[in-house]
């Protein structure tokens, strides 16, 4: 921009508070002004700016369209509501084409400034001449066209899944417009219309008598005209007529509908038959039907020789059956398990928010007294609560919803370690046999599970023999090649652990039940139930498979296969911070508190509260959402599982708007590894729940 074509600061100030005054004025004589009515009460946005492109009056309706308030306008650029990949071409070409042609008219696209919303608008810019005709400003005229340009979209779409239809269809099917012209011919109808050159848009009358000869060429038009004219159907009987192109007869059943065509003008479709073509199908039929016959004969012969084949087969595969029905007991018996386990986590879910709130509410009353005596019925209800969290523990573990830490294990230098502590808790009257050869395969698990895993087994088979017995635990590789590998661990090679005793052995209907949780043969108050399903569910969720062979009077043993080390997909564990209780800092005092469990949402609150933070409740992510726009928040602590929309989904809205918002996870289920696919390792911060 030269000197010449910029105006000095005192005219622009000037000119931008009589746009202002004008904007603001609400008086008789300044609505009578035509200028101010057409800009005030048009529907279509009015805006006017200096040379420099700064905004000096923006129309009701334009503030509408891009979301703006009246006050708001005069910081603004004519860029800054054109969306991000047209603000160049305004400053490139428009104002360039309206200086030096007077005006320029053209599709563009503004972005509402509150919603981010792409508008489409028919935009008019032109030059705004002093009375020497010097430039002085723009003005620019849009009207919205996003429906518009929406629906005339649909209308295409529409019209060409209608062309694409009958283009595509195999039958005999052709269009006639409005005009009788010759608008569609499917693939089916392609042969008819051969030798007619050109055939689409072409006059329906010379179509028809190129190809059949008269009257029955003009009966067809008569037929169709009609059809066109008044919507009666037409269906004609077989039609066998000499073609007047190539001397051939050919012979047909035809039908005549009108119907509506995607430009709203009604058309004729015509459906036919080509019943010369059938003809030679059932000829074509009769042959192959003798063919089959040949065939039938011959196939007869094979069968017989197969059958003494299929004879010998069936023998072998008897025999492969009853190798599998095991297997397939133990698969059905797992798939019944997971069904408990699905079940066991939505309780243990729900009863964990329950004693979470507990937790906190005792631990909020033991803070808010000197009382020894209310102190003391605190800490005891903290204590029932944690026994609690223990036992919703052990029922996440029999779920797969316990964090594990897989690593490749020494298993000869973990049976020495888990010897002495076996040892110890079977008591004497056991013999104990531990062994791992030194050639035996790494597995893949986490060490101190499995290491709990044996003690489990060993305890239990301690009690099946009170009069005393043996306990062996010796370890094998299982190539995956093996007959008779797991099949839920097909192509995986595998470390077999096996722990066999001599005790009493179970009885079919107890073996079946004996992964259960709660399910127990021991009597009351010596035994959870939990123990076998704890060591299930760890198997499994260790990428492993469990197998139990038991029989009255001849002991049990308990195979526990996991992955070979190098084989298995190691779990990842997201990153979990503990944050020390310290006073809030200006920079860090308000926190918004989310949570659709109002006992635990409050506990938390009120925790907060206590340590001089500001806290804030909302029950769901819409109240979130609603009250982060009205309040200073400078972070969030919000529940992952909730009925609406879960906290991942809230934190992602929360920071499309704020992306430096903290923001804290807290959840009962342990689920790292879907934080770290939300937000990225190491950036998942979550806070576990108790059990």
């Amino acid at each position: 921009m030269t000197d010449d074509d910029s105006i000095n600061d005192d005219e622009a100030v000037g000119r931008e508070r009589s746009f202002s005054e004008l904007d603001q004025s609400s008086t008789t004589a300044a609505r009578s002004d035509p200028f101010v009515q057409l800009a005030h009460y048009t529907s279509d946005l009015i805006a006017l700016c200096d040379l420099n492109g700064k905004l000096l009056y923006l129309n009701p309706a334009g503030r509408a369209l891009i979301g703006v308030n009246g006050s708001d306008i005069f910081p603004l650029r004519l860029t800054d509501y054109v969306a991000p990949h047209q603000m160049v071409f305004v400053d490139e070409v428009v104002v360039p084409v309206a200086r030096n042609s007077g005006v320029w008219q053209g599709p563009m696209q503004l972005v509402h400034r509150r919603t981010a919303q792409i508008i489409d608008v028919a935009r008019s810019t032109f030059a705004l001449l002093d009375g020497d005709g010097t430039t002085s400003g723009f003005a620019s005229v849009m009207r919205n066209v996003t429906s518009e340009n929406a629906e005339q979209a649909r209308l295409k779409r529409e019209a060409e899944t209608f062309h694409g239809l009958i283009e595509n269809d195999p039958f005999g099917v052709y269009i006639v417009d409005a005009d009788f012209k010759l608008r569609q011919v499917s693939r089916g109808a392609q042969k008819v219309f051969e030798n007619v050159r050109p055939l689409i848009g072409r006059d329906f009358e010379d179509v028809l008598r190129l190809i059949w000869p008269e009257p029955f060429a003009s009966e067809a038009i008569g037929h169709f005209r009609n059809t066109l004219e008044t919507g009666t159907q037409f269906v004609a009987p077989s039609t066998v007529e000499r073609r007047a192109d190539i001397g051939a007869s050919e012979a047909y059943d035809w039908r005549l509908d009108r119907i509506q065509l995607p430009d709203n003008r009604y058309g004729v479709v015509c459906y036919f038959y080509d019943l010369t073509e059938r003809e030679a199908w059932a000829r074509a039929l009769a042959e192959s039907e003798a063919r089959l016959r040949g065939l039938s004969a011959e196939l007869e012969t094979r069968v017989r020789e197969r059958t003494s084949a299929l004879t010998a087969a069936t023998e072998r595969l008897a025999a492969e059956i009853e190798r599998r029905e095991e297997a397939q007991a133990a698969l059905i018996q797992s798939q019944k398990l997971e069904a408990l386990g699905q079940l066991t986590s939505g309780v243990a879910h729900d009863f964990n928010n329950v004693i979470g709130a507990m937790l906190g509410a005792f631990s909020l009353i033991e803070g808010r007294t000197t009382d020894p005596s209310i102190t003391k019925i605190s800490q005891l209800g903290q204590d029932a609560a944690n026994r609690g969290a223990a036992l919703v523990k052990q029922l996440m573990a029999f779920a797969r919803q316990q964090v594990l830490t897989p690593q490749s294990i020494d298993l000869p230098v973990m049976f020495r370690e888990a010897k002495a502590l076996i040892a110890h808790a079977i008591g004497g009257n056991i013999k104990l046999r531990v062994k791992a050869s030194a050639d035996i395969w790494q597995p893949q698990a986490d060490s101190t599970q499995l290491q709990s895993a044996l003690l489990n087994l060993a305890v239990n088979a301690r009690d099946a023999m009170p009069e005393g017995g043996k306990i062996s635990i010796h370890a094998e590789n299982r190539p995956a090649a093996r007959p008779d590998h797991p099949l839920e661990m097909a192509g995986i090679d595998a470390v077999a652990i096996i722990v066999a005793d001599t005790g009493a052995g179970m009885t079919p209907d107890v073996l079946q039940r004996v992964m259960e949780p709660f399910f127990t043969t021991k009597g009351l108050g010596k035994g959870t139930g939990l123990g076998l399903a704890m060591v299930h569910g760890f198997i499994q969720q260790s990428g492993g498979a469990l197998r139990i062979a038991s029989r009255p009077g001849e002991g049990t043993t308990f195979t526990l296969f996991l992955p070979r080390a190098g084989e298995a997909t190691p779990l990842s564990i997201a990153d979990t911070e503990n944050f020390e209780d310290r006073p809030p800092t200006p920079a860090f005092r308000s926190i918004m508190v989310v949570d659709d469990d109002i006992s635990l949402r409050g506990v938390i609150a009120e925790g907060l509260r206590d340590r001089g933070y500001l806290a804030h409740e909302a029950s769901d992510a819409e109240a979130a959402l609603k009250l982060i726009d009205s309040r200073a928040i400078d972070a969030v602590v919000t529940d992952i599982n909730m009925s609406d929309v879960d906290g991942i989904a809230l934190v992602r809205q929360i920071r499309a708007a704020r992306p430096d918002m903290p923001c804290l996870f807290i959840t009962a289920q342990n689920d790292p590894r879907r934080l770290e696919d939300e937000v990225g390792p190491r950036k998942a911060v979550h806070a576990h729940c108790p059990g």
